[in-house]
């Protein structure tokens, strides 16, 4: 269990640093633009900026290849989680827990 949550931990990680250099090359595209270096800017935009979004696009296949049988981290909270944390029991457990 604890190997398949550091699995899952690396992997959402990896994928939390392509989005951010998705984030940054896409800034990096617009700033070459504005300074006219377009043989920069069409590097970014045909060629950096896909193939870090197929990276990102196979680390979510390899997240979900680990997480098949049993997922232990997210990388977002959905309304079915808070869901479960507004349960009457639930609720005074957590308060409990916190004081």
């Amino acid at each position: 269990m604890q190997l398949q949550w550091k699995n899952e931990k690396s992997v959402i990680e990896e994928m939390r640093d392509l989005k951010q250099k998705i984030e940054d090359l896409k800034v990096d595209e617009i700033r070459y633009e504005r300074e006219g270096n377009l043989s920069k800017a069409a590097e970014v935009k045909h060629g950096l900026l896909p193939q870090t979004q197929a990276q990102l696009e196979a680390k979510g296949k390899e997240l979900e290849n680990i997480q098949s049988d049993s997922t232990l981290l997210q990388e977002a909270v959905g309304e079915e989680d808070i869901a479960k944390l507004y349960q009457p029991g639930q609720v005074f457990l957590l308060l409990n827990a916190l004081f």
